[in-house]
């Protein structure tokens, strides 16, 4: 914790830190106190916001650290008429205090003023709006990764380190409007770290519009941070405690100050993470489907995992003018990964008869370096126009090691991503009471290079000495070029009819070489991505949606690269070249009740689906099963959801989702794999019980059914469940919070291939039972505020895979 002492201690001795403080109190003509009355500190030259403050149960407040200067109070509390003082002025070491009486507001039958606490759970045309600090589920003290957990929808996968959204695969993660530099692990690390109390809302974009790059078919969780509006230091500690098989930690660190004109934002988040998974699995191979096997594989092995990370983060603000502001923002990923893989496979005859046991011992290492700039410029030009630019580049680095049985790798990988982007909106046409019309348009152009350079050598136990593997060995080096632009009009026909409209354009120029084995390709090709809204809100209670739109799921940079990655003797996964591009169709109807039902029919169909296979060579104690990627005719998907959020009663809130999906994955042109067909479900349930005196009890449970990942690759039914208390402490400035996960100890997830010449079933015994002490600290008080703007390589991040 010593780093976050040396920037608390720096951050305090910053301009703004000030030696002046208002005190007092606000009554009403009775002299009793007002509690949750607003107080705000202007400043007299230009009636700014320095400093804000809501007052207690005895109706006192206090505003420390104010700058020598001429300031003036407002103050509202509701039933009350609004107050203004007179101008108060402060020296540099000053104190008053003072003591305000609101008369109350007069009565107006024909316009009465209600304030209520926004949803947890709002619909707009094109996206949900999750209200953290509105819902009774989430805490300050937890963290980022807890809130998307417990919001409606989405789904996080610890063991695939993956987060999305239900009904779709490949989701983008974005913070404030821009996409997170992180991927698997690492993201969830970043989001374990962020603290809940930071965030003010999520946006869950199932259909994004054209503005968004057409590879986030997938969806789009937008994280919305607060941000400090006044003039001085908000920000949080957090500190994790995790006690599994290993003792883990995760910390993180956010300040936010604000001076006048320039705001800065700094993170960093440190990740000490060590995790132990048992895996189980059986290989029965045959010559084709309805044939008997001839032989197995029999796996026993367990995986000890280790990162330690630092993420780093710092973004500059400068107003320039009322309309111009300028941003730069420097972010950073530093990761040291390894594993330890031991255990041994049994290899098998027809009769299953012991044949050969051998080790499977593998030892991996990867060191992470990502460090990345942005660039970004907003202009307004009055009249509702708006200009935003974003230059991005970054570079990864990862020297990657591998040693196994008797053989060894050096796995080096260098990416360099640049983009650049730029997106206009203005009003168009005359703005009535009701009907408004607005018109978005940009550009992007992007250019990603990767170069890894695989070799291996290899044991020769009668020579005795290391030589190089060449038939494993490549240089794959892969560049690619992307030129978009879109156009998108949202129109507001009347109170109750809305539509939008977008057509977004894209080229894609892709070339791949390889120095070793030989083999170039180059991919040239353009596509057009519609995409549709219409919305119908017949009364505050009611609301339909309907929406189309057309996405392209590019293949990672890792699954083109055509080289065998070792796993161990029998089994490697290994890229493909020749992978396509795939293209989904979406079509989606949703109805709304208020904020607390919500049913959806998602229609999905694939084109050249880029599907997982599992494929296997050679024979005896020689045979080798290989994973890859390959593209399909097509997979039709239709999803009917249902979600419920509300208080059952003054001790129960509740937040339900119950998913059915039917799934087609179908290629006529593989006579091998017959038409895979399959149903499931996903059932998901978050209650929270406040319990008085700043108590309150968590009890969450889910269940999946099988559900389909590839060609006749089936997930296991699989369900885990947590309990946890939470605690405010310091008048609501601190949290701490006790999380036991799973506690039966059933979390146990598997699943079956069932290809042409093999059925493999694997089980997995992760460390899912673990006790998680997080304590979180606030300070600082600001008005809040949000700036959206996405960065220029959202989508080439998400693809890196590393």
């Amino acid at each position: 914790m010593r780093p976050i002492l040396l920037l608390l201690c720096v951050a305090a001795s910053l301009p703004g830190f000030a030696q002046s403080r208002l005190t007092g109190a606000v009554r009403n003509k009775e002299g009793q106190p007002l509690e949750a009355a607003t107080v705000l500190v202007h400043r007299q030259k230009d009636s700014s916001v320095i400093r804000s403050a809501v007052t207690g149960h005895t109706g006192s407040f206090t505003l420390d650290r104010i700058p020598a200067n001429n300031y003036f109070l407002s103050i509202t509390s509701v039933g009350y008429a609004n107050y203004t003082s007179d101008p108060i002025h402060l020296d540099s070491a000053g104190s008053k205090q003072l003591t305000v009486v609101l008369a109350p507001a007069a009565t107006n039958l024909e316009a009465v003023s209600v304030i209520t606490k926004k949803p947890f759970v709002e619909w707009k045309l094109d996206r949900m709006i999750v209200n953290v600090g509105s819902s009774p589920f989430f805490t300050p003290g937890m963290s980022a990764l807890e809130v998307l957990e417990r919001s409606p929808g989405i789904e996080v996968d610890y063991l695939h380190n993956t987060i999305g959204l239900v009904t779709r695969p490949g989701t983008t993660i974005y913070i404030n409007g821009r996409r997170t530099y992180l991927a698997g692990i690492d993201l969830l690390n970043y989001l374990r770290g962020l603290p809940a109390g930071s965030i003010e809302a999520l946006e869950i974009i199932s259909q994004p519009s054209a503005r968004y790059d057409a590879a986030t078919g997938g969806g789009v969780i937008n994280i919305l941070l607060k941000k400090n509006q006044a003039d001085g230091l908000i920000g949080s500690v957090t500190a994790s405690t995790i006690a599994g098989y290993y003792f883990k930690t995760r910390d993180n660190l956010m300040l936010n100050w604000r001076e006048s004109k320039v705001n800065v934002n700094f993170t960093i988040g440190y990740s000490d993470n060590k995790t132990y998974n048992g895996q189980q699995a059986t290989s029965s191979f045959r010559t084709a489907y309805g044939q008997p096997f001839t032989q197995y594989q029999q796996y026993t092995t367990s995986t000890i995992t280790g990162s330690r990370s630092y993420t780093p983060q710092l973004a500059l603000d400068y107003q320039l003018s009322k309309n111009t502001s300028l941003g730069v923002q420097l972010q950073g990923l530093f990761s040291d990964n390894h594993s330890i893989t031991g255990g041994f496979v049994n290899l098998l005859d027809s009769s299953k008869q012991l044949i050969q046991q051998q080790p499977v011992p593998t030892l991996s290492r990867n060191t992470v370096t990502n460090p990345g700039v942005n660039l970004n410029w907003q202009q307004k030009f009055g009249g509702g126009r708006e200009l935003s630019t974003d230059a991005d580049y970054l570079h990864y680095h990862s020297p990657g090691v591998q040693d196994s049985y008797g053989l060894n790798g050096s796995l080096p990988s260098d990416i360099d991503i640049a983009a650049f982007k730029a997106d206009y909106s203005q009003p168009i046409g005359p703005q009535g009471k009701d009907q408004d019309t607005k018109l978005e348009a940009g550009i992007k152009s992007s250019y990603v290079r990767t170069d890894n350079n695989s070799q291996y050598v290899q044991y020769d136990s009668l020579q005795k000495s290391w030589n190089s593997d060449i038939p494993l060995n490549n240089h794959f080096i892969y560049s690619e070029n992307i030129n978009a632009a879109y156009i998108n009009l949202t129109r507001q026909l009347s109170k109750k009819w809305s539509i939008e409209f977008g057509l977004r354009g894209e080229q894609t120029i892709a070339k791949g070489r390889e120095l070793v084995q030989g083999g170039n390709f180059r991919h040239q090709y353009f596509n057009i991505f519609p995409t549709g809204y219409a919305g119908f809100t017949p009364n505050d209670k009611h609301s339909f949606t309907l929406s189309y739109s057309r996405g392209i799921g590019r293949p990672s940079y890792l699954d083109l690269n055509p080289f065998r990655y070792v796993i161990n003797a029998y089994n490697v996964r290994q890229g493909n070249p020749a992978l396509q591009p795939d293209f989904g169709n979406v079509i989606q109807f949703e109805y709304h009740y208020r904020s607390e039902f919500n049913v959806g029919l998602v229609w999905y169909h694939g084109d050249n689906l880029q599907a997982r296979v599992y494929q296997s060579t050679g024979q005896g104690d020689s045979l080798v099963t290989i994973l890859t990627r390959t593209n399909v005719a097509f997979r039709r998907n239709i999803f009917l959801y249902f979600s419920f959020n509300k208080a059952l009663t003054k001790w129960w809130n509740a937040s339900w989702s119950v998913v059915f999906i039917n799934a087609k994955l179908e290629d006529p042109a593989n006579t091998g794999y017959p038409v895979d067909h399959l149903t499931g479900a996903k059932l998901n349930f978050n209650n929270q019980f406040p319990l008085g005196k700043g108590y309150s009890l968590d009890l969450r449970a889910n269940y999946f059914t099988h559900w389909m990942e590839g060609i006749r690759i089936h997930h296991l039914p699989v369900w885990n469940n947590s309990v946890a208390v939470n605690k405010k402490l310091l008048h609501d400035k601190a949290t701490l919070t006790l999380n036991l996960s799973d506690p039966f100890h059933v979390f146990r997830p598997g699943q079956i291939t069932d290809a042409t010449a093999f059925f493999l079933r694997t089980d997995n015994l992760p460390e899912s039972r673990y006790l998680t002490i997080t304590a979180n600290y606030r300070f600082g008080k600001a008005k809040q505020q949000h700036r959206r703007h996405d960065g220029g390589s959202s989508e080439e991040q998400r693809r890196v895979n590393l």
